[in-house]
């Protein structure tokens, strides 16, 4: 999800946002778009430049993360903010059934696919009918991918989902992250 926006962030430390003020959002882009050419043609057509991207936690959402960097950076102004979340690349890693009862069992490889890795029984009981499918990224590609396409890391930190449940007791589940495109 990429968002032309000026908001208040309350779950962000203060000096992750430099205390900047950004002005009034002029447009919000929401998407479900899993192909190059439609989330390209999409936001060809909605953005022209913005100084301010938010992409809360959905590249997990994006089989493939390239189109979603090469797209922030054509619409970021040079100098430009993004502000993104994104899962643990460990997270992905372990198998469903027996997180579920406590124990942490090491199952699949990176780069993770709902699509390959769980089978429709296991993906029903795991995440839902209705649940879209996840794919977990590298740091090679959630953070290597970002800078080869004109972007340096400026800062990151990482949070927790519930302090006393599951793979959150040995790890946070989630990184938010601020690059600045060159």
């Amino acid at each position: 999800m990429l968002c032309r926006v000026g908001m208040t962030i309350s779950s962000c430390p203060k000096h992750f946002l430099e205390r900047k003020v950004y002005p009034i959002p002029s447009k919000v882009f929401s998407s479900d778009h899993h192909h190059d050419d439609d989330l390209h043609r999409h936001l060809q057509a909605t953005f022209s430049l913005t100084d301010f991207i938010i992409n809360p936690v959905s590249n997990c959402f994006f089989p493939d993360l390239e189109p979603v960097w090469r797209e922030c950076a054509r619409v970021l102004e040079p100098g430009g903010t993004l502000i993104w979340g994104f899962n643990n690349p460990v997270n992905f890693l372990f198998d469903c059934d027996e997180s579920l009862k406590g124990n942490f069992v090491l199952k699949y490889a990176q780069p993770y696919s709902d699509e390959t890795c769980l089978t429709a029984e296991e993906r029903e009981r795991c995440m839902g009918v209705d649940s879209p499918y996840e794919f977990g990224h590298s740091w090679e590609t959630q953070i290597g991918a970002l800078l080869r396409n004109g972007f340096i890391l400026e800062d990151l930190f990482e949070d927790i989902w519930h302090k006393e449940q599951g793979l959150n007791k040995h790890f946070p589940l989630f990184i938010a992250a601020r690059a600045r495109r060159l």
